[in-house]
């Protein structure tokens, strides 16, 4: 009898092994995960399908002069130029320029929003509720993060550690949920002066 309950505690204590080891690798990948935007110079791009509508959104950085460009299936287009080191900033909505000195930078970088910005914390707390596995998305080996709560799919590039999808559902006023589907693109080092 003794035998059996050390075998069954020698179980237990393996599988609590595993199960910490499993937490801490989850919460070691979505540690590393970023956003793109820590480079000095960088271009991101988000393209959001969603029903019939899709809406995009770029932004040009370098050495602190950036241009944000916002465009959907209604034709609007929103561009925001700022330059922060004359502290300088323009919006044009549909080629018009809106001239009121009190214009602040929208809030425009395309973010990810279940895993990027988080700290050591909220990564470990967060690594109980998602399944992390491995798949291809647009031709690149990526981790498929999924949260369990709410059906939250993200994938992030393996090498580079970037966001490449994200689908999220969004609850509608009638009850119904609408997918939102994100595809991200990244380059560095690749914005010139003309790009702003």
């Amino acid at each position: 009898m003794k035998k059996v309950i050390k075998i069954v505690v020698l179980l237990l204590i393996i599988f609590l092994l595993i199960f910490l080891l499993d937490i801490v690798r989850k919460a070691a990948i979505l540690q590393s995960c970023k956003d793109g935007t820590d480079s000095n110079n960088y271009y991101a791009k988000s393209i959001v399908y969603y029903g019939s509508g899709i809406s995009s959104l770029e932004k040009y950085y370098k050495d602190g002069r950036q241009m944000i460009k916002v465009t959907n299936t209604s034709d609007s287009e929103m561009v925001f130029y700022n330059d922060f080191t004359n502290n300088d900033s323009k919006l044009l909505v549909n080629g018009k320029s809106i001239t009121d000195d009190s214009v602040e930078e929208p809030n425009l970088t395309p973010k990810v929003s279940i895993i990027v910005g988080l700290d050591f914390w909220d990564n470990l707390a967060n690594s109980f509720v998602v399944d992390i596995s491995t798949e291809k998305c647009n031709g690149k080996d990526c981790y498929l993060i999924e949260n369990k709560l709410n059906g939250q799919k993200i994938w992030v590039e393996k090498e580079r550690k970037l966001p490449v999808r994200e689908i999220a559902g969004i609850a509608n006023h009638d009850g119904t949920v609408t997918n939102l589907v994100t595809d991200y693109i990244f380059s560095f080092d690749a914005v010139t002066d003309e790009d702003l």
